[in-house]
C-alpha cells in the first residue's frame, strides 16, 4: 500500500505467481514452497510443499481458500486456511484451473 518492502521471498527462483480472484493475495511459487503474500494483513506465509521438484502452474479456487498447483507429474491442492493438501494425479502439459460445478 505505502510502498516499503513486507518481506523477502526466500528460495531457488521463482516459477510462477498468481493472484487470488479477489486480488488481496499473491501466491509465488518457487522449487519447493509456495509463499502467499496477504496485501491486507502485510504478512508472508510459507508453506514449505515436501518435495524435490518445482511448483509450477498455480491457480486459485473461485473462493480463494485454496491453491492449485503442479510439480513433477502431480496435482496438489493446498487449503491455505487449514494447510491441508491433497496430492491428485496429473499429466504434464495440461492446462489447470477451475471449473465451477454449480
Amino acid at each position: 500500500r505505502d510502498g516499503r518492502l513486507l518481506d523477502t521471498i526466500l528460495g531457488d527462483g521463482v516459477t510462477t505467481a498468481s493472484f487470488s480472484p479477489d486480488g488481496a493475495r499473491l501466491a509465488v511459487a518457487s522449487w519447493q514452497r509456495l509463499f502467499v503474500v496477504d496485501m491486507r494483513e502485510q504478512r508472508v506465509f510459507d508453506y514449505c510443499i515436501n518435495h524435490p521438484d518445482l511448483l509450477s502452474h498455480l491457480a486459485w479456487s473461485p473462493d480463494g481458500t485454496a491453491i492449485a498447483f503442479a510439480y513433477d507429474d502431480y496435482l496438489a491442492l493446498l487449503n491455505i486456511e487449514t494447510t491441508e493438501m491433497e496430492i491428485l494425479d496429473y499429466r504434464p502439459g495440461q492446462v489447470l484451473g477451475w471449473y465451477p460445478l454449480e
